[in-house]
């Protein structure tokens, strides 16, 4: 085989390598991104009569619609404080503060859900957003789209 074509089937394959690892670059970046949200909002301290149950964090497009990535980190908490309470409390935190009746996270695109079944009447989601670590990571992982 000539030099030749076998600089040419290298430069084909690293061409093609790529993109397959910048792709897997960017999603193990990204995920890591709003780990880090879900490791930030689980250290803000609970108020009192409240209980941690579980946290999870995802990247990808959760609201409105177009093209970038979201950093999401969720909380299922169990209170025997008010929504209002909890709702000011958090607000200093930048939270947002939902009640949670069942696993599902309704009011979000994909799949979310807990996978613990809320308390009734006692349960609140409480959730942090985060930002990207640059734009270029923000628009090419393909689950902002």
């Amino acid at each position: 085989m000539s030099r030749k074509r076998k600089v040419l089937r290298v430069t084909f394959a690293v061409l093609l390598l790529i993109p397959m690892i910048l792709m897997v670059v960017v999603t193990v970046v990204n995920d890591n991104t709003a780990s880090a949200v879900e490791v930030e909002l689980i250290s803000v301290p609970l108020p009192e009569k409240t209980v941690y149950v579980e946290s999870f964090s995802r990247a990808g497009r959760f609201v409105g619609n177009g093209n970038g990535m979201q950093y999401l980190g969720a909380m299922l908490i169990t209170s025997e404080l008010t929504y209002e309470e909890l709702e000011s409390y958090y607000s200093q935190y930048d939270c947002q503060v939902y009640v949670q009746n069942t696993a599902e996270i309704d009011e979000r695109h994909g799949s979310l859900h807990f996978t613990t079944d809320p308390v009734p009447e006692a349960s609140y989601r409480v959730e942090k957003w985060g930002d990207a670590v640059s734009w270029f990571l923000y628009d090419f992982d393909l689950r902002g789209h």
